[in-house]
């Protein structure tokens, strides 16, 4: 191990030292060695010289970003935005001179300049030092938007447009590409050479791309074109001095890579391009990488290390997480939700035990399907999200949930009947109560006016001797009797009273009331199909009065349905006794109701009938709640409806 980590640390080393020399390369274009000596301060005697002599630089005249004088009659431009903070590294004022070409060489054998900037090689270097490169420029390509090239390599069949000034980047081009069928159409400017592009007279503009770049921000026209990849030409602009000045070359060079180390040439580039920028190399961008290069190779060295050191931890680190996933499948398993964790496309990874209850569904049969493809899951999963809805006598509420962090979904399905029918319960009790206390109320208060009308009325026939006095006494007497029917019909309603039970022979009971509508059902040409199941009749106890409400409000429905229906009617009613309850079958083949009006048709006060009151079902599946009964009902809309209601009963009172 001690020989692995030895080895380990040697390579470290050297990849270190490798990548740090690569690194100087690409940041400040310097070898190691000169890296180290323009690294240091300014010697005393290169500070001595720059304090004995009054520096000026002589830069090229009119030379756009480069160099020009401003509306304010102002040395301007990029190289002298970088002499001003070279002057600040090398604690020195430099003085600016703007000169026409032919004048800056001339200057400087005179001494009227002690330095000028050029491109490295339009000086001889025999005479001249040249300092490390204050700025390269590239000789760039543009084109439209929609141009199909992508390179300079796809140049082919074109004209490309060139500054009449610059010759050498026409000279360039033509060795490059001249095999290639391309045209060079010489410009008088920048501005007529993107007319030729923006005409589509040429599909190329070529030069450097400092000057391209600062006008295309000032015509703010960059959205339009954009550079090909890749460059024709490189020209290093340097800082050119006599070769008997060798202090002020070091001064310089040490001013440059400090500047560089500062990334101030990057920051002065944005400020005069913005979004449009030349090439160059961005010091910051260059110490992230550094640094990221660096901090992998330390964790690299760093986790090596652990890892030879604590494989023991790690294997028992993860005997812990699994022993943790099952204890978290587990808990899982044992939630009243079903729940499914699934990717964004719907793809499934886990499911709990409670969803395979649910759905019916095992494990494998749900797993890496699709939630929304897997037949048991679609008529769960194609609702809305919150909203209860019903299946199979059952309430469903679903919810889906994005897990952002893992790219996943929480998918969650509960089963909540006995929530939702104790809510709907309570709901209609609290609603019943109110509506009981009501009835009962307004029954006393008109019973007792009621009743002087009615003594009144006793003592005014007595004077109503004419056969219309007589005939008026009729009609209040009936009114009088109808309105304390309807007084009675109230105080059954609330006071509900399924205590009043009572031995009834079952198959009599029905029978009696068939007869009693038969008449009503022969007019409308329905037949009735009755049947007792154990073919003899047997004596129950219960609510009589419950049992007529249920058999003949359920005929006088089924006879409305029927109604509205051509074909022939049809009621069939099928009763059976069992030990402990009384079961009844009633079904017709009437015009039925809706799966929405289905669920609502036990509210109170709910009904689609002009004349009813929405509280026939609704006290029947009340009162037989209230005894331990219950009704329910099944509906094809057009073909009919069945009801299946269950009685508990008992053979004696005794009992």
């Amino acid at each position: 191990m001690k020989r692995g980590l030895a080895f380990l640390i040697a390579g470290s080393v050297l990849v270190t030292a490798f990548a740090g020399a690569l690194d100087v390369l690409i940041r400040y274009n310097l070898n190691w060695i000169d890296f180290i000596k323009y690294s240091f301060a300014l010697t005393k005697e290169e500070q001595d010289y720059l304090n004995d002599t009054d520096l000026v630089c002589g830069v090229k005249y009119n030379d756009l970003p480069l160099s020009f004088v401003n509306e304010e009659d102002e040395n301007d431009g990029i190289l002298i935005d970088f002499l001003s903070q070279l002057s600040i590294e090398v604690e020195n004022a430099i003085s600016v001179k703007l000169e026409r070409t032919e004048a800056l060489a001339r200057g400087l054998q005179q001494k009227q300049f002690q330095a000028v900037i050029a491109e490295r090689g339009d000086l001889p270097a025999d005479d001249y030092y040249f300092t490390e490169p204050l700025y390269i420029m590239h000789g760039k390509m543009l084109v439209k938007d929609e141009s199909s090239f992508q390179n300079i390599k796809d140049i082919k069949d074109v004209r490309i447009a060139v500054e009449r000034t610059e010759a050498d980047s026409a000279d360039r081009i033509k060795e490059l590409y001249g095999h290639k069928n391309i045209q060079i159409v010489y410009a008088e400017d920048f501005d007529q050479a993107l007319d030729m592009l923006k005409t589509d007279r040429v599909e190329v503009v070529a030069g450097d791309e400092t000057k391209i770049s600062y006008h295309l921000n000032q015509k703010r026209t960059d959205q339009y074109y954009r550079f090909l990849k890749y460059s024709f030409s490189r020209k290093e602009v340097c800082i050119a001095i006599e070769k008997s000045q060798k202090q002020l070359l070091s001064a310089f060079n040490k001013g440059i890579l400090s500047m560089k180390k500062k990334n101030l040439i990057a920051k002065t580039q944005s400020k005069w391009f913005g979004v449009l920028e030349p090439e160059m190399v961005d010091m910051q961008e260059v110490d992230f990488i550094y640094k990221v290069a660096l901090s992998f190779l330390i964790s690299l060295v760093a986790f090596t290390v652990w890892n030879l050191s604590t494989a023991k931890k790690v294997t028992d680190k993860t005997r812990e997480l699994l022993h943790s996933k099952e204890q978290l499948r587990l808990i899982i398993d044992t939630l009243d939700r079903g729940l499914i964790i699934a990717e964004e496309d719907g793809t499934i990874n886990e499911v709990n035990r409670e969803l395979c209850r649910i759905t019916g569904a095992a494990k494998e049969q749900l797993q890496k399907t699709s939630v929304s493809e897997n037949s048991a899951l679609q008529r769960f999963f194609d609702r809305d999200d919150e909203k209860v809805f019903r299946l199979d006598q059952h309430y469903y509420i679903k919810k889906t949930i994005d897990l952002t962090d893992e790219q996943k979904r929480l998918y969650i399905l509960e089963d909540c009947t006995r929530r939702y029918i104790n809510e709907i319960r309570n709901i209609q009790e609290e609603k019943m109560i109110a509506v009981g206390q009501l009835s009962a109320g307004l029954a006393h208060e008109i019973r007792n006016p009621l009743g002087l009308i009615r003594s009144y009325m006793y003592l005014i026939r007595n004077f109503c001797t004419g056969e219309d006095g007589t005939h008026a006494v009729a009609v209040i007497n009936d009114s009088i009797n109808r309105i304390n029917g309807l007084i009675e019909s109230l105080l059954k309603f609330s006071k509900l009273s399924s205590d009043e039970c009572q031995e009834v022979d079952l198959d009599e009971l029905i029978s009696n009331i068939l007869r009693l509508e038969k008449e009503q059902m022969t007019k409308r040409n329905i037949t009735c199909d009755y049947c007792l199941e154990s073919g003899r009749s047997v004596p129950v106890y219960l609510n009589e009065d419950l049992m007529k409400m249920i058999i003949i409000n359920l005929l006088n429905n089924s006879i409305e349905a029927l109604e509205k229906v051509e074909r022939q009617g049809r009621i069939e009613i099928r009763a059976a006794a069992e030990e402990d309850a009384v079961h009844i079958l009633f079904r017709d083949n009437g015009c039925g109701v809706s799966s929405e009006k289905l669920l609502k048709i036990f509210n109170p006060f709910y009904t689609d009938k002009e004349q009813g009151t929405g509280l026939g079902l609704y006290i029947i599946s009340s009162q037989l709640e209230q005894i331990g009964g219950n009704i329910r009902a099944e509906s094809a809309e057009g073909e009919g409806t069945t009801f299946y209601i269950e009685i508990p009963t008992r053979r004696t009172e005794d009992e």
